[in-house]
Formats: C-alpha cells, structure tokens, sequence
C-alpha cells in the first residue's frame, strides 16, 4: 500500500524536523504491530539515540478537532508497536476529555497557537507573503579549451570524461558542469532579469580547477583550461502566503503554493538562541510524502531582512547576464 500524506503532515513533518536537533525525522512510515505482525502506518516518527538506547517517538495528526475517540484510538495503535511515546498533533485543539485521557495515558498533546510576543521574533508573525523561486539548468552539451592543443575546441558531452593528469577518472563533464551551476547562485542572476519567466536556454563558461584534463582518441591526455556549457533554461517563481504560529516553544510560520507542476509547503522555525530555520517540502499531489530541500544559511538570512540581497558570487557580469568576472566565468541565456 503507498504512503499516504496531506499538506498538514507535511507542515508538522517539517516542523518535527527543524525543532528535533539531531534526531532522525520520518514521514509515513511502517512499524510492525508485536502482536499481529502487521505493518502500521505512522504519520511521522522522531527517533534517535540516548544512553546506547533507541529513542522512537510516533506523532499522529489531524486536522479536525480531537475527541476521546479519536485519542483513543491512537493509544490502542501504539499500544503494540515499536514507539517509546505518542505525541497526538491536532490542528482543531482538544476537547476537555481529550486532553485529560491523552493526559493518564502519558500521551504528549500538541497544536500550532496563537504566535508569542518575544523580542527576539525575526520573522514569524512579520511575513505576510514570501516569493518562492527556482531556476532549473539541464546542461546538454559543450565545448573544451585545451592548454596542450591552443585553438582547438572539441565538442563535449554529458558523459565525456575528465581525469586527473595521472589518468585516475574525477567524473563526467555532467558532473563538473552539474557542480558548478550548484554553486554559482544562478538563480539571483537570473531572478534579477526582467525575461526571466521566457527564459529557455543557457550557455556558461566555466574556469576549470587546476589539473583536470581529457583524453583523445589516442588516449593522450590534455589540460582543460575551460568549458562551456550549453543547456536548458527553465525558471518558475511563486507567492506563497504565510500563517504565523507557535508550535512546542517555537516561533513558526507556514504555507503552501503551486511551483510549476509540484506542490510545495514552506516551513520557517525560530527558537531561541538558535539559527532560524526554513525549509521546503516539494510534492505532487495530496498523498506524496514529498522531497524536503533545506534552505542554505545565507538563504535563510535574506528571509530575516525582509528582502532578496543577492550574496556575492563567482559569476559576475553585466545586467543581461553577459560579460566575464576576475574568475574568467561567464553566464548568458535566452
């Protein structure tokens, strides 16, 4: 049977895992039963180690109000599987009864509240509305300049291989490419142009490390000085429109929008004395668990300042995209 999901899971999913530390946070999955042997489906579990022991917290949720059935019936689904606690998430609250069974049987009960006052709130309870932004390169083919082979510019592709210069293989120009474009802040270059949504292809020029070389049909060996980059271009950009809560001690806000054809919930926590932290959860449709992508540090920072600064990079140019930086890389597209 698929893992089964919906957007509140997935907000508490991301919430789990911004206010667990070092713990290991799982959405759906399947603990077996002890006395019947059957796979059970939990929304999500904390788990970790302490005191050379294994840690696993089970947390259900729903959106409607909570009554004693529905407590006890999450007690009697833990009753024989694998959870050390049951902590019980409803977004509705909890009825007087709810609480007090969850209460005598040890169960955690759990809601998002109102936001707090605390001063040292950054961003929860202050956004209103985030734009969401990606920018997809799928580099399709190239060109090399070789050192030992001035004026010649062989063609390469996804899979050409590169090599140290005593032969032993790096990777593929993919590869190479793949982890340049990673972290070149490409998509601040790009959000700064005002085509940006007709954008459909790329071209980029890559300085290439110190001793990275290729082979030629004689299998001899040649440095690379630089490759350029041709492939697709696809950039999309949402609003997404923020809820402010508090959520077991933690200031956090949350929401949901469609970036092109994949779902995505945005979770944002603050707790004090700690680095904030956001993170988004891309899905398609209700019942995908989804993929979670963190945001970087600086990425979070830029929330925080109530506006975009692009951080420095190494692709530098003109406003168009064109013109070479100090690094000899370039980045054009159309």
């Amino acid at each position: 049977m698929p893992r089964r999901s919906n957007y509140l899971q997935k907000i508490v999913f991301g919430l789990e895992r911004q206010v667990a530390g070092k713990a290991e946070v799982e959405q759906s999955p399947l603990l077996k039963d002890r006395v019947t042997g059957r796979e059970r489906e939990v929304d999500i579990v904390v788990s970790g180690w302490v005191g050379g022991r294994r840690i696993m917290i089970g947390v259900e949720v729903t959106a409607s109000r909570a009554d004693v059935g529905w407590v006890d019936e999450m007690v009697g689904k833990h009753r024989n599987l694998p959870t050390d606690k049951l902590v019980l998430f409803s977004q509705g609250g909890f009825t007087d009864g709810a609480i007090a069974d969850a209460a005598a049987a040890g169960v955690e009960t759990v809601t998002l509240e109102e936001p707090g006052d605390a001063d040292w709130q950054k961003v929860c309870g202050k956004l209103s509305q985030v734009l969401v932004a990606s920018v997809s390169l799928v580099p399709r083919s190239g060109t090399a300049a070789l050192k030992t082979a001035e004026g010649l510019r062989p063609a390469v592709e996804p899979e050409t291989e590169i090599f140290m210069k005593d032969g032993r293989r790096v990777g593929t120009f993919q590869d190479l490419a793949s982890a340049f474009l990673r972290g070149a802040n490409v998509l601040e270059r790009v959000h700064a142009r005002e085509d940006r949504q007709d954008l459909k292809r790329f071209v980029a020029t890559i300085n290439v490390p110190y001793g990275l070389h290729m082979r030629d049909t004689a299998d001899g060996l040649h440095e690379v000085l630089s490759l350029t980059i041709e492939g697709d271009c696809e950039y999309q950009e949402v609003v997404v429109d923020i809820a402010s809560s508090e959520y077991r001690g933690a200031q956090v806000a949350h929401g949901s929008g469609r970036l092109g054809s994949q779902d995505i919930a945005l979770i944002i926590t603050e707790i004090e004395t700690e680095p904030m932290r956001s993170s988004i959860v891309v899905y398609k449709g209700e019942n995908d668990p989804g993929d979670v992508v963190d945001l970087a540090s600086h990425e979070s920072e830029h929330l925080s300042s109530g506006h975009r600064e692009a951080p420095r990079s190494e692709l530098e140019g003109g406003e168009n995209g064109g013109g070479s930086s100090t690094r000899g890389q370039e980045l054009t597209a159309d």
